[in-house]
């Protein structure tokens, strides 16, 4: 149990790291989706249940870089990126949940 807690608290301060961190760049190289993911396995492995907040492969991949529209052809890039605001997301998501996990936290709506 103990090196589980050390494991979830390895996990969390290299996500607040990554986000901190994270280029400012609309593309952000695969490498920091590979750490985001990385990191979730960690915690995969040791049992909890959030697959869900991985960032797909699919949101992973090349981006255009020209082409020449007379003749139809396309170029894209041999490095592979991610959108920076789906890494954002899902960092923001993993972070809450982290937050509401703690069985002190009090989740719902508050009506005014």
């Amino acid at each position: 149990m103990e090196n589980d807690q050390n494991e979830i608290k390895k996990t969390y301060v290299n996500l607040m790291a990554l986000k901190q961190n994270l280029p400012k760049s609309l593309n952000i190289e695969d490498k920091y989706a590979n750490m985001f993911n990385n990191e979730l396995d960690r915690l995969i492995t040791i049992g909890f249940k959030i697959e869900d907040f991985k960032i797909p492969l699919q949101e992973i991949k090349k981006i255009f870089e020209s082409g020449n529209y007379v003749i139809g052809e396309q170029y894209y890039s041999d490095e592979k990126y991610v959108d920076r605001e789906i890494i954002l997301m899902k960092l923001d998501a993993i972070l809450a949940y982290f937050s509401i996990s703690n069985p002190e936290t009090k989740i719902g709506f508050k009506i005014d």
